[in-house]
């Protein structure tokens, strides 16, 4: 019975330290306030890890200029007030990484979760994934996917480093622009409607070793509930 309790305490224990350092087979792994989960990577010289952890991608979202405006927009135009749309044109520029809060937030959460001289190294070396579209709009078989997907004008390039913009620009015919005009207010309507980039590890020795590719995905409804 003794052994028993001894073999079930070191056991605990064991499950103590993996959830603070995080397994060895896998990186170390932060939830933040709004929900963001955030995986974090050692960073490996030819003298070991350093003390810095870099992030993999995640928060998508629609950018912000200067003065902290969202940078998106939509307009219909006509040949005068009264008469029909003739057309319209979308676009809207797209980032992803940390914002200032979710920083100092990462940085107070690694050096819980480790020790005082951790800090962030900001994202891992990354490249884009030229398997697949910059940009994926979907679900492919959604009407406002595919109503998205006709006006698209451009193969949009995905930012590979945080911080970084991707601009998305769309044209519509008059009976799209019509459409737009009508559902983009909506945002139950797009609820289903998503906007995905992929991208690759680059160079770097990082431990554990990263995916083959990493995936960041944003709700179109979001992306207009931020506006």
């Amino acid at each position: 019975m003794k052994k028993l309790k001894i073999t079930l305490f070191v056991f605990l224990i064991t499950l103590v330290v993996a959830d603070l350092f995080g397994q060895p087979d896998r990186p170390l792994e932060v939830t933040l306030l709004d929900g963001h989960k955030v995986q974090l990577y050692e960073r490996h010289t030819l003298d070991g890890p350093d003390a810095g952890r870099a992030y993999a991608p995640f928060n998508l979202r629609v950018a912000e200029s200067r003065s902290g405006d969202k940078e998106f927009s939509f307009l219909a135009y006509r040949q005068d007030s009264t008469s029909a749309i003739l057309g319209g044109i979308l676009h809207f520029l797209l980032t992803w990484g940390p914002t200032k809060d979710q920083q100092k937030e990462l940085e107070d959460l690694v050096r819980m979760r480790t020790d005082s001289s951790q800090y962030i190294a900001g994202n891992i070396s990354l490249k884009r994934d030229t398997s697949v579209k910059g940009l994926e709009i979907g679900p492919a078989d959604h009407p406002l996917a595919q109503l998205l997907l006709r006006g698209l004008n451009s193969e949009p390039s995905p930012p590979i480093t945080a911080g970084g913009k991707m601009a998305a620009s769309f044209s519509f015919s008059a009976e799209d622009a019509q459409m737009m005009a009508d559902v983009l207010p909506d945002k139950e309507a797009w609820k289903e409607v998503y906007l995905r980039i992929r991208l690759q590890p680059d160079f770097g020795a990082y431990h554990p070793t990263p995916p083959t590719h990493f995936t960041i995905t944003k709700s179109f409804a979001s992306c207009l509930e931020s506006l």
